[in-house]
């Protein structure tokens, strides 16, 4: 199953692991649905082919192999066989991991064997430009292998969309400006240049994201309103000749086209008919339902809410050449299961293995066999579970409200665990407790073998001493670094592993600020973690190293002045490296587009003791967090397919939900 090398590293992504999406026809005539991709994966972001001979052929991003790849459907799937038949799904061109391509989305034929796609090709090594976005848009012609990045160096480019003539690329941009942190909706412009080589850059207008050609010379798109806050799909208009573009006199002619009252966004126009087909939030319903708007009458046609009530429907595409055919992803919900585990691309290190966990807060024992995890850390009943490193015979050890784990390094079977409220308040009760378990029992296969293990549960924080949470254990197995809201701020202290504070206790770190989330390395030398201390207030995170005696406390990137968040470092089994999750990339794709990120940057980095060989781990558009490292590295192909049934449980961004009192008078109105 495993063997000596690199290791593996295990981490979270929110709400991935149950995504489960498909790409779906439907004929809006009839509300007859039709799916078009084949269930292997997350496959999304899909869009037809215009000059295929089959209506239904799509281009689509598919997770598949690890990485966000570019994949071609040409049948749709009417029966079952159809859905088991993989081999009409082909991936295209050399667009790989080994090559930098990790992250592709939104593709689209560009006609000459040519597609169009954006994506954070760029190399695992960053020296400059931390926080700087990477996703550019990128031409590939199939025939030849020969790939043209068409945006400028230093520029983000998003969200790309072909003029019908298929000259001309229309792009949501940063024009080359810093992120500054937001996380909801983007500062980006509308920016048009030619499909072929990139030239003629122009901006269209000021402020937008996700457009969509109607025809040669209308865009529409969508922004939050600066006025009452609804997001809402605008139109601009630009002239006959491009040579006269000039983006100040088109920003003063773009017209609103959805009213206030509705949050609508990630719109598809229609080149055939006068409507355009959205994405949309309504405050009276918890789902993201598919809409078309006709722009004649100025009123909402409903759309998936007919079909599919209680689902997540996603990013809108519509057919060139049809006056009723559309196309969405969502859930496939069809009752599969979720494996455990999930292999993932790593540019990084060829010698590791790196997997996503149907869960979060995974630890791996010392000996490298076994994972423990959280089943989801805002579950009223997260618990504690524990398997194999390939993922199977997966046991539940703790039932309730816990989070984070980690392995006592001389005594198998032994794990720490936090129980209460992850984002609970200083003076909270949360406890750091110790829960002990027959680790024999995981050889047992039997199809009889019960899903749970007993335990014995031992609380170590005494009462009274509020916040406790996040424990990492010394390599000898006699203590434990947590931090502590004791003194009413959180800080770190140590205390005995087996008899808690009843052994004695003792402040690592002091101050008005936030230190979280430590990790001991396996070595014995250093605690790593994670401190707000050099940041005005607790919204701004960096990476602290200091010895078990709390001496030579010191920042990792002393020069570095991103102001961002570095967060849950831990250290690699020759206590030479630090793994973390950190907003180094910015943002890959626009956030509305997704289901609910609360942190969409983030991404997993590693960079040596002293901060240098800072490295790029996972590139997508996801939040990235809780990695551990293992010494062994588990072979992928014996990754087990055992897991839980997949529900489409995952929410829509939480903030879309939030309606302010400006918001209700403009809907009213």
């Amino acid at each position: 199953m495993a063997n000596d090398g690199g290791g593996t590293v295990v981490f979270a992504s929110v709400g991935r692991s149950h995504y489960a999406f498909d790409a779906f026809a439907l004929d809006i005539a009839t509300l007859k649905e039709e799916v078009l991709t084949d269930g292997v994966s997350v496959n999304f972001n899909a869009q037809f082919v215009e000059d295929d001979p089959k209506p239904s052929a799509v281009i689509f991003v598919s997770e598949r192999t690890g990485a966000s790849n570019i994949f071609l459907r040409r049948q749709s799937l009417t029966s079952k066989s159809d859905r088991d038949d993989h081999s009409s799904t082909l991936k295209l061109g050399s667009l790989d991991a080994g090559d930098g391509f990790l992250y592709c989305d939104r593709p689209c034929v560009a006609g000459g064997g040519r597609i169009i796609f954006a994506s954070t090709k760029s190399s695992p090594e960053i020296s400059q430009n931390l926080r700087q976005p990477s996703t550019a848009i990128f031409s590939a012609c199939l025939r030849i292998g020969l790939t043209r990045r068409l945006t400028p160096e230093g520029v983000a480019d998003y969200s790309p969309a072909l003029s019908p003539s298929k000259k001309w690329i229309a792009v949501a941009s940063n024009a080359g400006k810093p992120w500054s942190g937001e996380i909801h909706e983007l500062e980006t412009s509308l920016w048009i240049f030619k499909a072929e080589d990139g030239s003629s850059r122009k901006m269209v207008v000021e402020r937008g994201g996700w457009p969509t050609w109607s025809d040669e010379r209308t865009i529409f798109f969508h922004k939050r309103s600066p006025e009452d806050d609804w997001w809402s799909i605008y139109k601009a208009v630009l002239p006959e000749s491009l040579e006269d573009l000039d983006a100040a006199k088109i920003d003063q002619a773009v017209e609103r086209v959805t009213p206030p009252g509705v949050h609508a966004f990630t719109p598809a126009a229609s080149r055939t008919s006068n409507w355009i087909v959205v994405a949309t939030h309504r405050s009276n319903t918890t789902s993201r339902h598919i809409e078309l708007f006709d722009l004649s009458k100025g009123s909402f046609l409903p759309v998936t809410l007919e079909l599919h009530p209680e689902l997540h429907h996603f990013n809108p595409f519509v057919s060139a050449t049809s006056d009723t055919l559309i196309g969405y992803h969502r859930c496939r919900n069809d009752g599969s299961i979720v494996p455990t585990l999930e292999h993932v691309a790593c540019p990084a290190n060829n010698d590791i293995t790196l997997v996503r966990i149907d869960g979060a807060f995974p630890s791996i024992s010392s000996d490298g066999a076994l994972i423990a995890y959280n089943t989801d850390f805002e579950a009223s009943d997260s618990g504690v579970m524990v398997a194999k490193l390939d993922g199977s015979n997966r046991k539940r050890i703790l039932t309730g409200l816990a989070f984070t784990t980690c392995w006592n390094p001389c005594k198998p079977g032994t794990i720490y665990t936090s129980v209460g409220h992850i984002f609970a308040e200083e003076r909270a009760m949360v406890h750091i407790v110790s829960l002990t378990f027959d680790v024999t029992a995981l050889e047992d296969h039997s199809s009889s073998s019960s899903s749970t293990l007993e335990s014995s549960v031992k609380v170590l924080s005494k009462p009274g001493t509020n916040n406790n949470a996040f424990p990492s254990c010394s390599p000898d197995g006699k203590n434990l670094v947590f931090r502590s809201g004791r003194s009413g701020h959180k800080n770190l202290y140590i205390m005995d592993a087996e008899l808690g504070e009843d052994g004695g206790i003792r402040a690592l770190t002091e101050g008005p600020w936030v230190d979280t989330m430590p990790c001991w390395s396996p070595d014995g030398n250093w605690i790593a973690f994670s401190s707000s201390r050099d940041g005005p207030s607790n919204e701004f995170f960096a990476i602290y190293l200091v010895h078990p005696d709390g001496s030579e406390l010191h920042r990792v990137f002393p020069e570095s002045s991103t102001r961002g968040r570095c967060n849950h470092v831990c250290f690699s089994p020759d206590s030479q490296t630090l793994l973390f999750t950190a907003d180094c990339g910015g943002i890959s794709a626009e956030p509305v587009s997704l289901a609910n990120q609360f942190q969409p940057y983030g991404e997993l980095f590693s960079c040596k003791l002293d901060g240098s060989e800072l490295r790029r781990w996972t590139h997508n558009a996801y939040e990235d967090g809780t990695p551990c490292w293992g010494p062994l590295r588990l072979d992928p192909s014996s990754i087990s397919k055992q897991g839980q049934e997949l529900h489409a449980n995952f929410q829509d961004c939480l903030w879309l939900s939030a309606v302010t009192e400006k918001m209700k008078q403009y809907a009213a109105a």
